[in-house]
């Protein structure tokens, strides 16, 4: 028997590691689905990530055999406003509504992206490994922000208004937001003031390199090890010409 916790606090995932083993419960796949939070804050300058850390510890206490399932970013936000996609709207670094990019670092830093709706369907199928590696991924495709740029722009005909931002900056939250965020504020607790914090976190942590998995020292692409068993997943250039 095995376990998906897709529970959105702190206390609802220790309960459910507890409730797991008491359930006799002997596989657990905690619901990070992101990248490695353990990655220290020269790497991923994302402070909420102590929660993640807290439940990683608890789960290598435990006899449960776990995994951590790294989908890399969600490419779904390079298709906004009109991809297929159950994550709610958000702009991080490209608004091809508006025609603007918003670009961390030089952008060359590699980026590993997974489809949403993939994640889910790869997530189900790793139950049939006989045994689980401490980390799988579902990542599809890496490309550097430059090539996604561009790939954009080839897909709108046009070219995009580019603006470079400096890590030093995006680390202190000193960064302009991209235009499609200002219409979602009202679907953000915190508004405006929220969206810029996490997009600021979100793409310095790109452009340190966190999204890079090649820098990832073991881990199973659940996408190679399941060719044959289900539908190829969706790539980046099949969300923009989707978006």
């Amino acid at each position: 028997m095995y376990v998906v916790a897709v529970a959105g606090g702190l206390g609802n995932l220790g309960r459910l590691i507890t409730d797991a083993l008491f359930e006799n419960v002997k596989r657990f796949i905690p619901s990070e689905f992101n990248l490695d939070y353990d990655l220290g804050d020269d790497v991923l300058p994302f402070l909420d990530k102590w929660f993640y850390n807290v439940v990683r510890r608890e789960l290598e206490k435990s006899s449960l055999e776990f995994t951590y399932i790294y989908p890399g970013m969600f490419m779904d936000y390079f298709g906004m406003a009109h991809v297929s996609t159950h994550l709610r709207e958000l702009y991080i670094v490209i608004d091809p509504t508006n025609g603007v990019a918003y670009v961390p670092g030089d952008g060359e830093a590699k980026l590993a992206m997974s489809y949403a709706k993939d994640v889910v369907k790869y997530t189900a199928l790793a139950p049939d490994l006989e045994k689980w590696p401490r980390v799988m991924t579902t990542a599809s495709c890496a490309m550097t922000l430059n090539q996604i740029v561009a790939l954009t722009e080839k897909n709108l005909g046009r070219k995009l208004k580019v603006t470079y931002q400096q890590i030093p900056a995006l680390l202190k939250h000193d960064s302009k937001t991209l235009p499609g965020n200002i219409i979602v504020t009202d679907k953000f607790p915190g508004g405006l003031e929220k969206i810029m914090a996490l997009t600021a976190d979100l793409k310095a942590s790109i452009g340190l390199g966190a999204y890079d998995f090649d820098k990832l020292p073991e881990y199973l692409n659940l996408v190679d090890y399941c060719v044959g068993k289900t539908e190829l997943p969706k790539k980046i250039k099949d969300i923009l010409e989707m978006a």
